[in-house]
């Protein structure tokens, strides 16, 4: 049986995972934390999850401190922006997440 002190010392904290979008850059793509997964589910629920990828990308996407690189109201503009280049970012995310498209419908269920 695991101990109290195995799962802190077992469970790893958040990583991160650079992404390479073609022709912009290079982003950082961070995994959420349980409390940061339930806020953004629950952000999502509360929104009926218009722009969920943008919103996805705007709780996941971080500056090299590992900082959030968009804020809550940045999310109309995220999804405004080209599918294309968002794909590999929000590919990333979802994945480093154990987000799927199901997942998406679940919420819009809610």
């Amino acid at each position: 049986m695991v101990t109290r002190e195995d799962f802190f010392r077992l469970i790893p904290a958040p990583k991160t995972e650079e992404v390479e979008v073609k022709g912009v850059g290079t982003f950082r793509v961070r995994m959420l934390s349980a409390g940061e997964r339930d806020a953004f589910e629950a952000e999502a629920i509360k929104a009926s999850v218009p722009n969920g990828r943008a919103r996805l990308l705007a709780a996941t996407v971080v500056d090299s401190d590992d900082k959030p690189l968009f804020r809550v109201e940045d999310v109309p503009s995220i999804a405004g922006k080209s599918a294309k280049h968002l794909e590999p970012l929000v590919n990333a995310a979802m994945r480093l997440n154990a987000i799927t498209d199901r997942d998406f419908e679940e919420l819009e269920k809610n």
